[in-house]
């Protein structure tokens, strides 16, 4: 097969990914309006489905009413709040840290401060407010915003783990205070925070970011509630052991065990219907609120949905990617010089680009003077003064501007060449070809085909006609 295709370097073809993606960008109005229809098409759809799905949710609710007694409702109803607390006490449980915390080996940090250089009518006003800063969730506010993601929990978690109390001085010291009340003098207040951990090692770390939000919101206090200094004193790690906190962590276990039990036996007693209402009901709180949405998006939406319309869009280019894809790799026509270089033994002079914005068109330019100096040179190495260019196609006007542009040249040049559009159908000119035995096969990127040049080069062969190079339009 080698021997008897000696034009042709290779059977396998190569994809040129350059060539591949420069014909796909050509195309981006065809694969814009492909992603348009796609996008009215799936919106469409996304509309029609919402219209639908409005329609059936109304009519469960309508069957649900015919259905059930308000007797039966309220059942479902209770039972769908037992398993909301249900869930909540499950939450509680498995994520609160003083419910993780071993009550015989509590983990805890004692934290003493001393509030100075206050008035004595605005030291209590200092003390409470910082009082309520660790008790009533500003500290958990400030741990949730710090970088610590262990903090990253529910404000409620972080907010029973802190507590804080005033520490009361002796009878001396608040007889001294009475006797100067009306003294342009300062006072003081202790205040102890107590930290509670699961470990060791949490009740540390939440020890040191609570210290740093107190100090940081010691400003706020200056400007609210009167000047003063907050002082640091000490600080106490310790291990106890707490029976307040084990039997609360009994008493909710116990709570759950009862409720999960008054829960299956409401559930045991409901007829079909109303276990219906209550799987319906008894989604955990994130799958209700996303049901909520879909069913608000499905009722009250009435307008076009962006999601649809862009997701429409991406199935659009990648469906004329794909089908782009498969017609480039299935068609069989030359696609470029560079192409045709790699394919066949024969010379290719160059590509010709005469309609593409940016190419030099039919006055000449640079790359025809190439194609047509290295015709030059060929047919003087081989003393050919007379030679046909051979297309199987028509020439447009354009080409045929170009081409007569060439023969003029050549024609300068002391090389007589003729012209045969279309060669495979105008037989008229077959006896002449044979005649001259020299030849300068024109191809068109996207029109001439491998099985064209491989049926005109075994022509060539069985007539002694030698194919001195090629050259492509573009």
């Amino acid at each position: 097969m080698k021997k008897q295709d000696y034009w042709k370097k290779s059977e396998d073809m190569e994809i040129d990914l350059r060539q591949l993606l420069k014909d796909f960008l050509i195309h981006w109005k065809k694969i814009a309006v492909c992603a348009l229809v796609s996008a009215v098409i799936f919106t469409g759809y996304s509309y029609l489905r919402n219209q639908t799905g409005t329609a059936d949710v109304t009519q469960e609710q309508t069957l649900d009413e015919i259905e059930l007694s308000e007797e039966e409702k309220e059942s479902a109803v209770s039972a769908v709040v037992l398993a909301k607390e249900i869930y909540e006490l499950e939450e509680y449980l498995n994520h609160s840290i003083l419910m993780q915390a071993d009550p015989y080996h509590k983990n805890k940090v004692t934290m003493l401060f001393s509030i100075e250089q206050a008035r004595r009518r605005e030291l209590q006003k200092i003390t409470e407010s910082y009082l309520s800063f660790l008790t009533n969730g500003g500290a958990a506010d400030a741990l949730k915003k710090s970088d610590h993601e262990t903090w990253k929990i529910d404000k409620n978690y972080l907010t029973e783990a802190v507590t804080a109390y005033q520490k009361t001085f002796n009878l001396s010291y608040m007889a001294a205070v009475d006797y100067a009340e009306n003294e342009n003098l300062s006072f003081e207040s202790m205040i102890c925070v107590e930290v509670t951990g699961s470990d060791a090692g949490m009740a540390d770390e939440m020890a040191k970011d609570v210290h740093a939000a107190l100090k940081n919101y010691s400003d706020t206090v200056k400007n609210t509630a009167g000047n003063h200094k907050l002082v640091f004193i000490s600080s106490q790690e310790n291990i106890q052991t707490d029976t307040g906190l084990q039997s609360q962590q009994r008493d909710k276990r116990a709570q759950l065990t009862a409720d999960r039990a008054n829960l299956k036996a409401m559930t045991d007693a409901f007829s079909k219907e109303q276990m219906k209402m209550y799987k319906e009901l008894s989604a955990t709180q994130d799958e209700q609120e996303e049901l909520e949405t879909d069913i608000n998006n499905m009722t009250g939406s009435t307008g076009v949905s962006m999601k649809s319309a862009l997701y429409g869009a991406g199935i659009g280019v990648l469906l004329s990617c794909a089908i782009f894809l498969c017609w480039y790799l299935l068609q069989d026509t030359i696609k470029s010089a560079e192409e045709m270089k790699e394919l066949y033994t024969f010379p290719v002079y160059g590509g010709i680009c005469l309609k593409k914005a940016g190419c030099q068109g039919i006055s000449g330019g640079q790359e025809k003077e190439q194609i047509l100096n290295r015709i030059r040179l060929a047919c003087k190495k081989r003393a050919v003064r007379k030679l046909y260019m051979v297309s199987d196609f028509s020439f447009d006007d354009q080409e045929m501007e170009c081409v007569e542009s060439m023969l003029k040249w050549l024609k300068d040049c002391e090389l007589e060449m003729k012209v045969c559009e279309n060669a495979g159908k105008n037989i008229g000119c077959w006896d002449d070809l044979a005649q001259t035995g020299n030849i300068l096969l024109v191809c068109r990127a996207g029109k001439t085909t491998h099985r064209i040049i491989d049926e005109a080069m075994r022509f060539y062969q069985e007539n002694d006609i030698a194919v001195i190079g090629a050259m492509v339009f573009i």
